[in-house]
């Protein structure tokens, strides 16, 4: 009886102290992220990385944003930050417009502006599980309050970036020899591999040739219907909604669904209705695949975009 009685504390007092040090650990760990010794992180993977962005959004205050930019990996790559301090990019890698225009219309604080990407891309449906994640009631105020139960401080996250990072330094070094040459693109401002950027782009160009079918062209319309949906709320809030697509490669425009694409778009959001951004003047814009444009121009497409909403009168 009395060993009975001895084991049964020794049980609790092992339980209370696992407690107590998982406690004391959550708490440190909780210290260095108020205090910035830990570093947020931006991913380990593409949806990861997504995540980040939409929960940096909906937990931060942004009360005065000149504009949000939502769309997808077409519009990703577009540098923010040139246009000015209170823009953010929450283009989706692998996504669609909708996601961002769903986490702007559940924040109570909005955007002067939300230029929205409109391509075949809405044809994707917006994520539901990421939004679902975000402002679910209870997570929303726990990780308002708790940041390091937050996506971008996941120790794994957070860890892992630093030390692939320490060896592929370790490994460039030892590469350093052999290291393969690349061509250097002037115009571009990038390493590109141009043999590979001319096989995705005559892909590109070969898939586009296709006429839509009535299965796309209806999943392009249903969506659109919901993006307008969407729009009409936010117009009510005061947000100037204005729609745009970026600039391709322009064999590929020229294609039978380029053409199909654009007509749709503009027949299910016609300017008279709907504020479309002017489109850049004709040039050759080169793209890594015929869609994503290079570094370079897609820093001359932000000047232009900018120029257009806030310098241009």
């Amino acid at each position: 009886m009395n060993l009975s009685i001895f084991n049964s504390k020794f049980l609790k007092n092992r339980i209370l102290r696992s407690l107590i040090a998982v406690f004391s650990f959550l708490s440190i760990y909780q210290f260095l992220i108020i205090t910035k010794l830990v570093k947020p992180s931006n991913g380990m993977h593409q949806w990861q990385n997504n995540l980040i962005r939409l929960q940096r959004y909906a937990y931060q205050d942004f009360s005065n944003l000149n504009l949000v930019i939502v769309g997808s990996s077409i519009a990703n790559n577009l540098p923010a930050s040139d246009i000015g301090s209170s823009v953010i990019n929450l283009a989706m890698s692998g996504g669609c417009a909708q996601t961002g225009i769903e986490s702007v219309a559940r924040k109570s604080s909005k955007p002067a502006i939300l230029l929205i990407e409109i391509n075949e891309t809405i044809n994707r449906k917006v994520d539901e599980q990421a939004i679902r994640s975000i402002y679910n009631p209870f997570l929303y105020n726990l990780r308002l309050y708790i940041p390091m139960l937050r996506e971008e401080y996941q120790p794994v996250s957070t860890l892992s970036p630093r030390v692939f990072s320490i060896v592929n330094k370790i490994m460039s070094l030892a590469r350093l020899v052999n290291k393969p040459k690349t061509i250097r693109s002037v115009a571009s401002g990038t390493n590109r591999d141009n043999q590979l950027t001319k096989t995705l782009i005559n892909q590109a160009i070969e898939k586009y040739t296709t006429p839509l079918s009535e299965k796309e062209k209806s999943l392009f319309r249903e969506e659109a219907e919901h993006i307008k949906f969407q729009i009409s709320k936010l117009n009510k809030d005061g947000v100037r909604v204005v729609l745009f697509d970026i600039p391709r490669d322009p064999h590929l425009q020229a294609t039978v669904q380029g053409k199909q694409l654009k007509a749709l778009a503009k027949e299910l959001f016609p300017v008279s209705n709907y504020e479309w951004l002017p489109e850049p003047a004709p040039r050759d814009w080169i793209t890594y695949d015929g869609v994503h444009l290079v570094t370079s121009d897609a820093k001359d497409y932000t000047a232009f975009l900018k120029n257009q909403l806030f310098i241009k009168k």
